[in-house]
């Protein structure tokens, strides 16, 4: 299918983000972990041709300017909302209008990536676009069945499920109640997330972005340092 692909990334603000790895890395290494992982998701989709649109929807004023700068559309979360509700309304301003012409040849598509998938690259970004053909197509995450990715046309109207356990298996259990064609790939870089300190020593580590290795080693380090009692 081709057409336009928009790009949706939510990004929480860095002082917030990441509080379950608080204890091995410390306020200041969750902080730069969550910027190097902002930092690594926008270059990923930077560098994808297939994606003519990247909107970033932050609570965060220091994001918002680092976003901007790079030239992105930067929207703002509303603070009542939930992450699925704030992602619907940045949907709902994308859809075409009622008496706008479908054709396959000019469907605007959705992509909705988080910001802490340390495996991700341009390949695997590429080829879940080009897997997508209709409807809801989705990944998980491997250790919490999180969504890490979906794409589907704007058109396509179902409610989002984030935020709730195991929320992929959640939204295509709401596409099928509604009619919505889903399907589930699975691919290794959207499988890994950075969430909670077993996720630090991933088998694949070794493939993380040069940034996000280095914040986690010299964080995880000075933490340890610190926690070091001399009598």
């Amino acid at each position: 299918m081709t057409g336009k692909v928009t790009a949706i990334v939510p990004i929480k603000s860095p002082s917030l983000a990441k509080s379950r790895l608080r204890a091995a890395l410390g306020q200041k290494g969750t902080g730069a972990l969550a910027w190097a992982l902002a930092g690594h998701t926008l270059a990923v989709i930077e560098s994808c041709g297939v994606i003519e649109e990247l909107i970033v929807l932050t609570d965060d004023d220091e994001i918002e300017r680092w976003v901007r700068m790079r030239g992105h559309v930067c929207l703002r979360d509303e603070p009542a909302l939930s992450l699925s509700a704030n992602l619907e309304l940045v949907v709902e301003s994308l859809r075409p209008p009622p008496s706008h012409k479908r054709s396959a040849a000019n469907q605007h598509r959705l992509i909705i990536i988080p910001a802490d998938l340390p495996l991700l690259n341009r390949a695997a970004v590429e080829y879940l676009i080009g897997q997508h053909e209709t409807g809801v197509l989705l990944c998980a995450t491997q250790r919490d069945g999180g969504t890490s990715a979906m794409i589907f046309e704007a058109a396509t109207r179902f409610p989002l499920q984030y935020g709730l356990l195991a929320s992929a298996s959640a939204h295509q259990q709401v596409c099928e109640r509604m009619g919505v064609p889903v399907s589930v790939i699975c691919l290794p870089e959207f499988a890994s997330d950075l969430d909670v300190p077993g996720d630090m020593h991933h088998p694949l580590r070794h493939q993380w972005s040069q940034d996000v290795s280095e914040t986690l080693k010299t964080h995880a380090r000075d933490q340890q340092r610190g926690g070091i009692r001399h009598v």
